[in-house]
């Protein structure tokens, strides 16, 4: 049996949940009322969300019914909660400090825990013959799409501002701060518009404030313009290293091997090591490889990011296949995560 996974906003509301059940009117007639089926004249679709849930107890099957509301709405959201790659904590002179990313990722997360927090369980029934309960929860349109859109309008200001900077600044790491900043937004504010979309009676989402293809287009100039430059050092290292630059450049980040021709921004140094896994059993043949990276900032000579990464892969050739397949996956992992750290780093400096 399949399990749904649901959100980290969606986990955090069912819990609260759990802790008090609404009041509601309670049937207890033998005939099963219409809302059992999905419907009720009371709650039309035009002005309410509805759910359906059924249990063993009132508690059961009320957290049910939410879920189904919640199921609706993420169902329709393509983007993660996570707006931007990186989230996490900086620390600065011995202090922790939350990254820009992840601020942006908690106000996401609480205007849905908020707009979730408006479900109501309006009716439960308690069939006679399996005893079974069914509960019937509510969500009121025009009162969820309120917050939404405050939330939508607070983003829309940041966002103007910030796009302002990436037009106007000329030195290259001012304008990549802006790049990132500008794209954490633009993802906070697609997640809060499907959101507002499935939620709204209208279905209506107000306009972005600037230009989104202008605004995308600027991102990826300004973050091609940053020069990364690809150090690994280890046995058979050429097929992480590859793997590295391949997949930055796949991400809009210019990277090169051989950096004695130019300055570089920033400087990716990583040592590599490979091994077969012959202890473990046939018919597959695994290899592992590992990575220890650290990114530098070329011109100030300071490491701002350190991280360990690994791969596992399995060949039905031979070992050598396999820890080939896994230097090349490795580079590949290690690249999503320097550009993550970039991104980060980038958004709050």
């Amino acid at each position: 049996m399949m399990h749904k996974i649901y959100p980290l906003a969606l986990l955090g509301f069912f819990a609260s949940a759990c802790a008090s059940i609404p009041t509601a009117q309670n049937s207890f007639t033998v005939q099963k009322p219409a809302w059992v089926n999905g419907s009720d004249d009371h709650y039309p679709n035009s002005f309410y969300l509805t759910g359906v849930g059924a249990g063993g107890s009132q508690a059961a099957a009320g957290n049910s019914a939410r879920a189904e509301i919640a199921k609706v709405i993420s169902s329709h959201v393509t983007v993660q909660d996570r707006v931007s790659e990186s989230q996490g904590t900086q620390v600065k002179n011995g202090r922790s400090k939350d990254t820009f990313s992840q601020s942006v990722s908690q106000a996401v997360e609480v205007a849905s825990q908020e707009v979730l927090q408006g479900v109501r369980i309006v009716n439960y029934w308690e069939n006679p013959v399996t005893k079974n309960y069914y509960a019937f929860a509510v969500m009121d349109r025009q009162k969820a799409s309120i917050g939404l859109n405050d939330k939508i309008s607070r983003i829309d200001q940041e966002l103007k501002d910030w796009d302002e900077h990436l037009k106007t600044s000329k030195e290259k790491f001012k304008r990549a701060r802006a790049a990132m900043k500008v794209l954490a937004l633009l993802k906070a504010r697609e997640h809060l518009a499907q959101e507002l979309q499935v939620i709204s009676a209208t279905g209506q989402v107000p306009s972005a404030p600037i230009n989104e293809s202008q605004a995308k287009f600027m991102v990826a100039k300004a973050l091609s313009a940053l020069i990364v430059s690809v150090h690994v050092l280890g046995e058979n290292a050429g097929a992480t290293e590859t793997g590295v630059v391949q997949g930055l450049n796949g991400l809009g980040i210019s990277a090169v091997v051989d950096y004695s021709t130019q300055t570089p921004d920033i400087l990716i140094k990583g040592q590599v090591s490979s091994e077969k896994l012959t202890q473990l059993p046939p018919p597959w043949k695994w290899g592992k490889s590992q990575a220890t990276i650290s990114i530098e900032n070329a011109r100030s000579k300071k490491i701002f990011s350190q991280f360990a990464a690994e791969d596992r892969e399995a060949s039905s050739i031979s070992h050598s296949d396999a820890v080939s397949r896994s230097e090349t996956a490795l580079g590949k992992k290690v690249a999503q995560k320097i550009h993550d750290a970039i991104a980060s780093y980038f958004e709050n400096i």
